[in-house]
């Protein structure tokens, strides 16, 4: 209703401001609009599971999707909602699992479905859009220590010592370098059963948020700490790989893992080394992924480093001068870390 409200109002060129808008955000807002139409099947499918479905086997059976719905924020109308999802499904053998997690105007679901429990949810106006869960980009080779190296550690950090939290598939805190700046520990991805790092994946990052550049530390075998952290353990090892759970959507998992850090030991710095290469932002629609991150900042009061562009042997493109940079290659892609 409210934003029939606000489009007459701009369609009438009303010049008097309401809670919502002003009559020069109205203005401005409705000018980027190029076109409204309703959303097609087309429009709800994912790119991954656009190819997926092309190529499906008669047999394939089962698989997990992950499911966006519409969501006006009005919490009443959750349970509504998740009763459409259920009865779209039907009741032989898909299902939705869990609750939806809701954020500003979505709410996040993760569906184990069939080929015709598919269209189903992809014939509903609710639904927003329907993808393959992430895969993880491919990590880097790493080597902590050679035979010969024996580091020196210099810790000066006391309980006042800045806090960073380390959001990955934990830590070893086993690790020298580790082991006296490790202030709480938690697990998300209950996978595993413990907070330890089982891939390698988290401790490298760890190593790398403590204590910045590398490389003087590894000339001079000298390493002194700058923060503490938290080890928020949210995936767990799989094949060499860490994932998140299949179960749950790895936004809630992140948002959880946040907000009890925060609310705990009243961390504000988080790192979050998760991405996901089939998500490449390329205009439209905010991710949900970055949605989420973008309400717990300003909600919370906090600052989440993101990796963005992790790619294994990237291309480094050399250019005679900075014109030449910005004439020649001046769209970039930024990978984002969700689900």
């Amino acid at each position: 209703m409210t934003s029939l409200i606000e489009r007459a109002l701009w369609e009438a060129d009303t010049q008097i401001d309401t809670e919502l808008l002003t009559y020069a955000k109205r203005r401005d807002l409705f000018r980027c609009i190029e076109a409204v139409r309703s959303m097609t099947r087309e429009d709800r499918i994912g790119p991954k599971l656009k190819s997926f479905t092309e190529n499906i086997a008669p047999d394939t059976g089962f698989f997990i999707v992950n499911v966006d719905v519409w969501f006006n924020n009005d919490r009443t109308k959750k349970l509504e909602i998740e009763h459409q999802i259920r009865q779209a499904l039907g009741t032989q053998g898909s299902q939705l699992l869990g609750d939806l997690f809701e954020i500003s105007g979505l709410l996040l679901g993760r569906v184990k479905v069939n080929e015709f429990s598919l269209n189903a949810l992809l014939n509903l106006d609710i639904v927003c859009m329907v993808e393959l869960p992430f895969e993880p980009i491919e990590q880097e080779p790493f080597i902590l220590y050679s035979q010969n190296f024996t580091p020196i550690l210099n810790d000066t950090l006391d309980d006042d010592a800045p806090l960073a939290t380390v959001l990955d598939s934990g830590v070893f805190t086993g690790n020298p370098l580790l082991r006296t700046v490790v202030v709480a520990e938690e697990e998300f991805d209950t996978t595993e059963h413990s907070t330890t790092d089982f891939n390698g994946h988290g401790t490298g990052v760890a190593g790398i948020v403590v204590y910045g550049d590398f490389h003087d530390s590894i000339k001079n075998q000298t390493f002194t700490p700058l923060v503490r952290i938290c080890n928020g353990k949210i995936m767990h090892n799989e094949n060499d790989t860490p994932v998140f759970p299949e179960e749950v959507r790895p936004e809630k998992i992140v948002n959880d893992a946040i907000t009890y850090f925060h609310d705990t030991y009243g961390c504000r710095i988080f790192n979050l080394s998760a991405g996901n290469a089939n998500s490449i932002y390329q205009g439209g629609r905010q991710f949900p992924w970055a949605s989420m991150l973008d309400d717990l900042v300003r909600e919370l009061d906090i600052v989440v480093v993101v990796s963005a562009g992790n790619v294994i042997d990237p291309v480094i493109n050399e250019f005679s001068s900075r014109d030449d940079l910005m004439q020649k290659h001046a769209i970039s892609y930024l990978i984002l870390n969700i689900d």
